[in-house]
């Protein structure tokens, strides 16, 4: 086994569809990436008080605490107002959902009907500099 010097970087899934977040995690396991994951806004926002993330994908309708209202007190920590979040929605740009989300703080957005696999680890990618 060959060990690396470089610290996986570390993203944050927040998504309460199981089958959905598990195709994610295992895709992004397998680029090398190390996973946490989160099935509400609450308990991400508890995770994230314990642990840094290099970047956290963020599903908008969740239980408990939706996304913006995730996204809000996440971003209103100062020590996360660099970590990139990308929203994964079913909404188009023009919903007014989307354009909330980036005014709070949203790095980048992927509508779930149109991105691949492939193109979710790019945009990852491109985002944490990996």
């Amino acid at each position: 086994m060959i060990q690396t010097t470089k610290k996986s970087k570390t993203i944050l899934i927040i998504e309460d569809d199981l089958k959905m977040q598990r195709v994610l995690k295992n895709r992004l396991t397998s680029e090398g990436f190390q996973i946490a994951l989160a099935l509400d806004g609450e308990e991400a926002l508890r995770k994230t008080q314990t642990a840094v993330f290099d970047l956290i994908l963020l599903d908008i309708i969740l239980p408990k605490m939706n996304g913006l209202e995730f996204l809000k007190k996440f971003k209103s920590n100062k020590k996360n107002q660099t970590v990139p979040v990308v929203i994964l929605t079913n909404l188009q740009y023009d919903d007014y959902k989307i354009i909330e989300l980036m005014k709070e703080g949203a790095t980048d957005y992927l509508v779930k009907a149109k991105y691949s696999l492939s193109e979710l680890v790019r945009k990852v990618k491109e985002k944490i500099g990996k």
